[in-house]
């Protein structure tokens, strides 16, 4: 039999991610990779999640236009963070929001190890 009790240092990382979902992360599937990636579109940007296990994510957000003109084999984000399931997804959340003072709008330089769909991973 299973058991659906979830250890408790795992909750605020599953608790973060239902609230990413809740507020319109959608799950992508990657049948390919070891990995849960989910992603949202806010007016200018596109934002992801990419997780590996607890304590290996990355939350990143990106220029819309950037994201679907160059694909997401070129395209870099404009913000980043590396970390935990529930800081990541906290950080990412708590970005002022696109268009808005203090929203990130440069370029940064992708992380090597930040996963992305149809990059042949």
């Amino acid at each position: 039999m299973l058991s659906t009790d979830i250890p408790e240092e795992e909750k605020p990382h599953i608790d973060a991610i239902a609230r990413a979902v809740l507020l319109g992360f959608e799950h992508i599937p990657l049948p390919h990779m070891a990995a849960l990636f989910y992603r949202r579109r806010l007016d200018s940007a596109i934002e992801t999640i990419s997780i590996c296990a607890a304590d290996e994510a990355i939350a990143a957000r990106w220029n819309a236009h950037e994201y679907v003109r160059r694909g997401d084999r070129a395209a870099d984000p404009v913000w980043q963070s590396q970390g935990t399931v529930a800081d990541v997804i906290e950080e990412l959340l708590e970005l002022a929001p696109p268009g808005t003072p203090g929203a990130p709008t440069l370029g940064l330089r992708s992380s090597s190890s930040l996963v992305l769909p149809g990059c042949g991973l």
